[in-house]
C-alpha cells in the first residue's frame, strides 16, 4: 500500500499539470478569436512609464531606460520614472544614466513596504496619467508596445503585455528557461485569455488604469508576487484585464542555476501566500462565475505541484524500512499504467502546443525542453516545496532579488544538486538492500536529476 502511494505521489505532478493545461488548450480551441486582442477601446488616453529598482545593476536599468525612449515617439507616453529604494550614491548613479528630460529618478527617502509599498506611493502621490506601465529593470519594450498599450486603452481595463523571453549569458539553463517562459506566456496568458480566464497581470509589462488602482487600495506593503494579489483584487472589484497579443515585452530569464533558484523560491512563496490569502475571499465571490474563480484557485496553486514530489523523495527510505521486500513485479503494473498515461497526456499537449500556438519548434525540440524544465523542478523540488507551503502559512521569508548582470555572473556554484546526489545515493542503496522496488525507482530519478544538474547546469 505504502509503495504504491509513493509510486502516485511521484507522478501525481506531471499529470495534473498537464492536465490543467489541457483544459486550457481545450477551452481555448473552442473560440476562433482571441476576445482578448480584437478591436479598438479607447486611443485617448494619457500613459507614463514606472520602473521601480532595489540593488539593480544600474547599466541593465539604463538600457531598459533607453529602450523604452526609443518607443515614447511613436505613443501616448510621455514619461519614464525610475522609483529607487538605493540609497543616495546609488540613486545618483541612476540619476546620471538617465539624462534625457523625459526621465526622473525619484528616491524614497523612508523605502517601507518593499517594492509595492513603492508601487503604492507613486500611484497615491506621484502618477499624474490615466494609465501606469510598469516595468522591471530588465524589461526591453517590443516593437509598437506602447502604441498598442495606447490603443486599447479604456481608462478601466488593465493591459497586459506577453512576455518574449531573453538571455545575457548563452547557458543550458537560460536556453531551457527561455523556451519554457516563452512557452508558459503562450499556455497561461495568451491561452487562457482567448480561453475566457481570468489573465492575471504581469509584475512587468502591465498597464495599469491609475484610479482603478486608487479604488482598489493598492497592494498593500510587503507583498511578494504583487502581480497575482492586485490580479485577484481588480477581480474581486469587478475589473478585467486584457493580453495585448500583438505586442510583447523582453524580459531577461536567469542564466545559472543558483539565480533561478533565489527566483524560483521567490515565486513559490509568493504565489502561494496569495492563494492563502484570497481563497475564501474567491469562494465567496458570487458576483464571478464559479468556473472561473476555480480556475484562477488552480492557477494560484502551481507551485504547490512539487510537494507531491518532495514527499516521494523524502519518503523512498522511510516505506523501504516499512515495507521491505516489495517486488519489481508487485508495482510495475502501477508504473507503466501511470508511465504510460504520462506520455500520452504530454504528447497530446505538445500536439496541441505546436497547433494552437503556431510557434515553429519541432516537437522534439519542446519535448526536450520540457525534459529539462522537469529535471530543473525536481532538483529544485526541496527548495520549492517548502517556500510554496511557507507561502500557504504566511510564515514570512527573507527574499533578495534575482542577480543579474555582473552580480549573476559573479555567483558561484550551487551545492544542492551534489546533496541531492549524495541523499539519492543512499536512498537508492538502502531500497535496494532492503527490497523495495518502488522506492528505489524514486530514490534513482532523483539521482538521474542531480547527476544532470551537476553536469549540464552550471
Amino acid at each position: 500500500m505504502l509503495s504504491e502511494l509513493l509510486i502516485l505521489l511521484f507522478f501525481a505532478p506531471i499529470l495534473l499539470t498537464t492536465a490543467y493545461y489541457l483544459v486550457i488548450f481545450a477551452a481555448a480551441a473552442r473560440r476562433k478569436a482571441a476576445p482578448g486582442d480584437s478591436g479598438s477601446a479607447g486611443g485617448s488616453c494619457t500613459l507614463e512609464l514606472l520602473i521601480p529598482v532595489k540593488s539593480e545593476p544600474v547599466n541593465i536599468v539604463s538600457r531598459t531606460v533607453h529602450h523604452a525612449l526609443s518607443a515614447l515617439g511613436r505613443s501616448c507616453a510621455r514619461s519614464i520614472t525610475v522609483l529607487s529604494d538605493d540609497d543616495p550614491p546609488a540613486a545618483e548613479e541612476l540619476k546620471k544614466a538617465a539624462s534625457d528630460p523625459r526621465v526622473r529618478v525619484l528616491r524614497r527617502d523612508e523605502p517601507r513596504g518593499g517594492r509595492t509599498g513603492a508601487l503604492d506611493e507613486y500611484f497615491l502621490h506621484h502618477a499624474k496619467s490615466e494609465y501606469v506601465l510598469v516595468l522591471d529593470a530588465d524589461a526591453i519594450i517590443g516593437e509598437k508596445a506602447l502604441e498598442e498599450v495606447c490603443r486599447r486603452a479604456d481608462g478601466c481595463t488593465t493591459l497586459i503585455l506577453p512576455w518574449r523571453a531573453y538571455y545575457e549569458e548563452r547557458t543550458r539553463v537560460a536556453e531551457t528557461m527561455k523556451f519554457i517562459t516563452d512557452m508558459g506566456t503562450i499556455v497561461l496568458y495568451l491561452m487562457r485569455s482567448r480561453a475566457g480566464f481570468f489573465a492575471f497581470p504581469l509584475g512587468s509589462g502591465t498597464a495599469f488604469p491609475t484610479k482603478v488602482i486608487r479604488e482598489v487600495g493598492g497592494w498593500g506593503p510587503g507583498i511578494v508576487q504583487d502581480d497575482i494579489h492586485i490580479g485577484v483584487k481588480l477581480a474581486l472589484a469587478g475589473y478585467t484585464t486584457k493580453v495585448i497579443e500583438s505586442a510583447s515585452l523582453g524580459i531577461l530569464v536567469p542564466s545559472k542555476f543558483q539565480s533561478l533558484k533565489k527566483q524560483q523560491r521567490r515565486w513559490a512563496y509568493g504565489t502561494s501566500e496569495v492563494l492563502s490569502r484570497s481563497l475564501l475571499p474567491l469562494l465567496r465571490a458570487k458576483r464571478m462565475p464559479f468556473w472561473k474563480r476555480i480556475e484562477m484557485i488552480m492557477y494560484m496553486s502551481q507551485p504547490l505541484q512539487t510537494v507531491p514530489l518532495f514527499s516521494a523523495f523524502i519518503l523512498a527510505p522511510v516505506v523501504a524500512a516499512l515495507e521491505p521486500g516489495v517486488p519489481l513485479r508487485f508495482v510495475l503494473p502501477e508504473v507503466l499504467g501511470l508511465s504510460l498515461a504520462t506520455a500520452s497526456l504530454v504528447a497530446i499537449y505538445v500536439y496541441l502546443f505546436r497547433k494552437l500556438s503556431g510557434v515553429s519548434a519541432k516537437a522534439g525540440e519542446v519535448l526536450a525542453n520540457i525534459g529539462r524544465f522537469a529535471a530543473i523542478l525536481t532538483v529544485l523540488s526541496p527548495i520549492l516545496s517548502v517556500s510554496a507551503l511557507r507561502g500557504l502559512a504566511r510564515a514570512g521569508m527573507p527574499f533578495e532579488v534575482t542577480p543579474k548582470g555582473e552580480k549573476e555572473k559573479a555567483l558561484r556554484g550551487d551545492s544542492l544538486p551534489m546533496v541531492e546526489a549524495l541523499y539519492a545515493s543512499a536512498s537508492a542503496s538502502l531500497s535496494l538492500a532492503l527490497g523495495n522496488a518502488a522506492a528505489t525507482l524514486v530514490s534513482l530519478a532523483l539521482l538521474a536529476a542531480a547527476l544532470y544538474a551537476l553536469a549540464r547546469l552550471r
